[in-house]
């Protein structure tokens, strides 16, 4: 397949004209696909260039291709590029899903915000979206971060009284 030729250390390894200069059509699933490798790979400004040329070609972004680039961001610690694509995903008529809501939570713990990370734990919830296990964890994290154990403290009481029951890895990082 050349698409996945064309993907190498979990980003591309040749621009995507390349493809089309050989008369092959980057369709949007595959957009979709080299995103999210641009998201592993921690290369966000490779991801920021697929989703434009994304655009360019006509292709209308989906939640899942947002969602991507915000993975991106956050996987490089780019929180206020995380915060920055976030309103662009409401700016363009979606609304977050948990793992929109789970992986800017996670992007400001990565940056050390704890307090935008509760910030948004709260809008979240305000959303009608109930965080679930992964948005809980990521907001301990950000107060350990920082070395705010009460507030890591505070955050897992909070998750149990909202009914979110704790797993290993909630009960290890608290």
């Amino acid at each position: 397949m050349i698409l996945g030729e064309s993907i190498e250390n979990g980003c591309l390894s040749y621009k995507c004209p390349f493809l089309q200069a050989e008369g092959y059509r980057i369709e949007e699933r595959e957009y979709t696909e080299m995103l999210w490798a641009c998201a592993r790979a921690r290369k966000p400004r490779e991801a920021l260039g697929l989703f434009q040329e994304m655009l360019e070609r006509g292709y209308r972004p989906t939640l899942v291709n947002y969602n991507s680039l915000l993975s991106a961001y956050e996987k490089a610690g780019q929180w206020e590029e995380a915060l920055r694509t976030f309103v662009w995903i409401q700016d363009d008529g979606f609304l977050p899903d948990i793992m929109s809501w789970s992986t800017l939570i996670s992007a400001c713990a990565s940056g050390g915000q704890a307090e935008i990370a509760s910030e948004v734990l709260e809008r979240m919830k305000a959303s009608g979206c109930r965080p679930n296990i992964v948005s809980w964890c990521a907001l301990i994290k950000a107060h350990q971060k920082i070395g705010n154990w009460k507030g890591a403290e505070r955050t897992f009481e909070a998750m149990l009284d909202d009914g979110c029951v704790p797993n290993e890895v909630s009960t290890t990082i608290v």
